[in-house]
């Protein structure tokens, strides 16, 4: 009982930072948008 409950606690914070990573990589894509689209504003 007390493993299984380890495990599934150790797959679910896993999941988690799986989930975390997405995120940033979502946000790092965002904010190079963001700057290509500044400078298409600025210099287009």
């Amino acid at each position: 009982m007390c493993n299984s409950a380890y495990a599934y606690k150790h797959i679910h914070v896993v999941l988690i930072d799986l989930y975390n990573i997405k995120i940033l990589q979502n946000i790092n894509k965002m904010k190079k948008y963001n700057v290509f689209y500044r400078k298409t504003l600025v210099y287009g």
